[in-house]
């Protein structure tokens, strides 16, 4: 087993690679200032992306907020896969716009004004893989049924809106899904048995104050889950040994559970293949994490948690930990230090928290 300054200096190594490869990307694709863009949109700070026939591929908004104006100029370039913006100012008119890019294949509208008209027009884009409506306070139960048995549809958010369980029949109706969110939504414990029990998804986020340990009862060990989020719920310790049993995990994100305590969570220890987990906001002190297990573990989280310098010691005990974040908890620096000095493999943010 690699120690963990090994597994620090290889993932340095990959940074670098990744960096230069990104590079050599910019120079053969052409980002944003190699397009000629006659929108205007470039003085904004939109991205462009383009392929090496010069076709543009992608746009970014990043901080700027298009209107419906801003996507008929955009909607000239007809060979757009990528569309990401956050567009509240963006209405059925400019949501039609964009589905007329007929080779669309990820759309991220966070925060439109998306209406059932307009979600119908998304989901006649032949090779729609990825659909990102979040914070979309417009959208309910009935207004996404067009996207039923879309046959190419492979991830979709649709956290922070109203959505409840009766959205389900839609959702799980379509065929290719792989992931799905809704986080900040009204679904229950019966919602998200239901969203258990669909052992082909690889990506489950949820998180309502109406889910208990009730709706993880369905979680299955022969799931293919590799990414589940479970935010801001009634789940405790007694339901962790369930998620304890999904040896696939990946990454674990359950940040904003106040009933969670180093009891449950030392159990998903566990977990052979768990490289990420997020447990921000609960009880968890650290307290035995040491002894836990956790051998693929490279980075923890758990800001605004209980953790304090008489716990750190455990988490020097994860073998392969590569990344500790405690911001917003009652460690000191003088304590961090004191476990992980500066030339530590092991990474940790303290301090106050940002967010």
């Amino acid at each position: 087993m690699l120690s963990r300054h090994s597994i620090r200096c290889l993932m340095a190594i990959m940074l670098v690679c990744l960096s230069q490869a990104c590079t050599q990307r910019d120079e053969t694709t052409g980002q944003s200032n190699a397009v000629n863009d006659s929108t205007g949109l470039k003085a904004k700070g939109v991205l462009f992306a383009q392929d090496l026939k010069n076709n543009v591929q992608s746009v970014r908004f990043g901080t700027y907020k298009p209107t419906d104006e801003d996507i008929l100029l955009v909607a000239k370039y007809g060979t757009l896969k990528e569309f990401h913006a956050e567009a509240p100012a963006v209405t059925e008119k400019g949501i039609i716009a964009i589905a007329a890019m007929k080779k669309l294949q990820i759309v991220n509208l966070s925060g439109s004004a998306v209406t059932a008209k307009s979600i119908e027009a998304l989901s006649g884009l032949p090779d729609l893989r990825q659909l990102d409506l979040t914070h979309a306070e417009s959208i309910d139960d009935t207004s996404i049924v067009a996207l039923k048995d879309h046959p190419k549809l492979e991830a979709i958010d649709l956290s922070f809106t109203s959505l409840s369980d009766d959205s389900l029949s839609t959702i799980l109706s379509i065929p290719n899904l792989k992931s799905v969110g809704l986080v900040g939504t009204k679904i229950t414990d019966k919602g998200l048995a239901k969203l258990a029990a669909a052992a082909y998804l690889t990506r489950i986020a949820v998180g309502s104050e109406l889910i208990t340990d009730d709706g993880l009862s369905l979680f299955s060990p022969n799931s293919k889950l590799l990414q589940l989020e479970i935010v801001g719920t009634k789940i405790t310790d007694s339901s962790m040994h369930i998620l304890a049993a999904l040896s696939k995990l990946e990454m674990l994100r359950l940040p904003q559970n106040a009933a969670l305590t180093d009891l449950g969570i030392c159990e998903l220890g566990a977990l052979p293949a768990l490289t990420n987990l997020d447990v921000s906001g609960t009880g968890f002190t650290g307290s035995g994490c040491g002894e836990a297990g956790f051998p693929a573990l490279l980075g923890l989280e758990a800001n605004r948690s209980k953790v304090t310098d008489s716990t750190l010691m455990d988490f020097s005990r994860i073998e392969r930990l590569a990344s500790l974040k405690i911001k917003g908890t009652d460690v000191t620096e003088a304590g961090v230090r004191k476990i992980f000095p500066l030339n530590d493999p092991t990474a940790v943010a303290f301090g106050p928290d940002e967010k």
